[in-house]
């Protein structure tokens, strides 16, 4: 299960969710992934694996990057900070949507 898998999506959406805030900081985007996705976290190229996972959720909509808040390290920029939507998108199943 990929970082562009709806479901994968859907799992890393639903930790993000659990953070309690629709305003999360890099520190709290990484606790969800590691909270959804234990076995990811531990892996050497995790750093990437995160930055694709958050890329498959701005391209859904569900995820904003606010302007000028990249953190860039390893070459794979995260955002310090990310808002979530308020009203999730309708998603149907396909390429860069989560269902």
């Amino acid at each position: 299960m990929g970082a562009s898998s709806p479901a994968f999506s859907k799992a890393f959406l639903d930790a993000l969710r659990q953070m309690g805030s629709a305003r999360l900081n890099l520190e709290q985007v990484l606790r969800a992934f590691q909270l959804a996705f234990p076995a990811e976290a531990m892996k050497p190229d995790m750093r990437k694996r995160l930055h694709d996972a958050i890329d498959a959720l701005v391209d859904a909509g569900v995820l904003r990057i606010p302007e000028g808040c990249l953190d860039s390290y390893q070459n794979e920029e995260l955002p310090k900070i990310v808002d979530i939507a308020s009203e999730p998108n309708v998603f149907i199943e396909g390429p860069n949507t989560i269902q």
